[in-house]
C-alpha cells in the first residue's frame, strides 16, 4: 500500500522587500588596498588589490572565498588566474597570496 503525502497549506509570506532600493552604496576603505563593498548579517564582501610580489596572508574567516577578477599569481603555492574562486580554511594557518601582476579579488565571508 502506497503512503500518502500530507500537505499543509499555509498563508504565503513575503520573501523579499520589493520597495524602493536606496541606491548604490559607497565603498568603505579598510586599508590602502582593501575596500568593504557590502556588509549585512549574512555576508561581507571586500575588494582587495594586491601589488606584484607583495605577499598577503588573510585572517581566518567563516566560509571565506576569494574570487579573482584580474591578475595572476599564487595562493598557497597554487597558481590563480581571473575567473577562479578559492575557498580558504576557516581556521588555522592561512595560505599566502602572492601576485605576479597587479591583482584584484572579491573576498567574501560570513561575519562573526
Amino acid at each position: 500500500m502506497a503512503a500518502r503525502a500530507r500537505f499543509t497549506w499555509r498563508k504565503p509570506r513575503p520573501s523579499a522587500d520589493l520597495g524602493v532600493h536606496p541606491g548604490a552604496t559607497r565603498p568603505t576603505p579598510i586599508s590602502a588596498n582593501c575596500d568593504e563593498l557590502v556588509r549585512c548579517q549574512y555576508f561581507v564582501t571586500e575588494l582587495v588589490r594586491l601589488a606584484p610580489g607583495a605577499p598577503h596572508t588573510p585572517t581566518p574567516e567563516v566560509c571565506q572565498m576569494w574570487v579573482c577578477l584580474e591578475g595572476r599569481g599564487a595562493i598557497g603555492g597554487g597558481p590563480f588566474q581571473p575567473g577562479e574562486v578559492w575557498l580558504l580554511p576557516e581556521a588555522g594557518e592561512q595560505p599566502a597570496l602572492v601576485a605576479e601582476t597587479g591583482a584584484r579579488f572579491l573576498r567574501t565571508y560570513v561575519p562573526r
